[in-house]
């Protein structure tokens, strides 16, 4: 994943990983949150993307549409390279707030397949499962894991 991200900063509290950047773009300077959440399996957190407001308060709901796409999806998978980095046995689910935003995550995945399925498990969580990733295929959401060494 050698596309161009934007620099994080990140700390751990006890359920949860934040990783804050900000996006520039041609809507100016927008504060970002990517957090890793805890989540009742074992092992497992959740990734959720966040737009920080001026008075602090959070959402996945809002589009900054800043012009910088491509980046922040870099800089979203360079943060969970970090955190399997700092966390190698965890596994780590997100999807989509809305159907939309989950396939453009199917789409980053896909073009960046084969220079990251070496380095990562990929699984597509489906009505009927999990199965392995495979390219356009419909998913309500991913679990990525390092590679059993």
């Amino acid at each position: 994943m050698d596309r161009p991200h934007y620099n994080f900063s990140f700390n751990t509290l006890n359920e949860y990983t934040d990783f804050e950047f900000y996006s520039i773009g041609n809507k100016g300077t927008i504060k970002k949150i990517i957090r890793f959440i805890k989540i009742d399996l074992e092992d497992f957190y959740s990734l959720s993307l966040f737009d920080v407001f001026s008075d602090g308060t959070l959402s996945v709901m809002s589009e900054s549409k800043n012009g910088d796409m491509k980046i922040v999806l870099a800089t979203v998978a360079k943060t969970i390279e970090k955190f399997l980095e700092l966390y190698p046995t965890k596994k780590v689910f997100f999807s989509g707030s809305t159907h939309e935003r989950t396939r453009l995550y199917r789409i980053a995945i896909t073009q960046e397949i084969e220079n990251i399925k070496n380095l990562f498990d990929i699984l597509g969580i489906t009505e009927d499962g999990l199965e392995i990733f495979a390219p356009n295929r419909p998913y309500q959401g991913f679990i990525i894991s390092l590679k059993a060494q």
